[in-house]
């Protein structure tokens, strides 16, 4: 198939695809944030103002930047922070849900201390990557 054509079928798809996929992300945010409520708040509630997210000053990005590494650091939390010595207590579902709100948190914390979030980056090498492949593959038609 051309490029064209399946650039051509691809954004109508994405165009309906990506409201459905950031009502999913909002849900798992929203379960997200209501796990963080009952199983992180009983200990780190209270120590910044009010109203504000008290995990959000010391989630580094680079524990908790992505689900999967916020994932991992849950399962390993006395090895994240030594005081840390209660393990997570809920269930798998529970555990993703607060990952995937953990790395928002992260990525929005370190935006707001003015670090590049990590997954711009990646999208920046992705779509420079997808330019370079467009761009050598013409090279290589043309020549002789």
């Amino acid at each position: 198939m051309r490029p064209a054509l399946l650039l051509g079928l691809a954004l109508p798809a994405t165009l309906v695809l990506a409201p459905a996929r950031a009502a999913a992300q909002a849900n798992a945010l929203e379960r997200g944030a209501e796990v963080a409520q009952r199983f992180c708040y009983a200990c780190h509630d209270g120590e910044e103002k009010p109203g504000q997210n008290p995990l959000l000053p010391r989630l580094d990005e680079r524990r908790f930047g992505s689900p999967a590494d916020a994932y991992s650091s849950i399962g390993r939390l006395a090895e994240v922070n030594g005081a840390m010595t209660l393990p997570f207590s809920g269930t798998d579902e529970d555990r993703r849900a607060l990952a995937a709100w953990l790395a928002d948190a992260a990525q929005r914390g370190a935006r707001a201390r003015g670090a590049p979030a990590r997954r711009a980056v990646g999208l920046a090498i992705g779509v420079t990557g997808a330019a370079i492949f467009v761009a050598l593959r013409g090279r290589k038609r043309r020549a002789p």
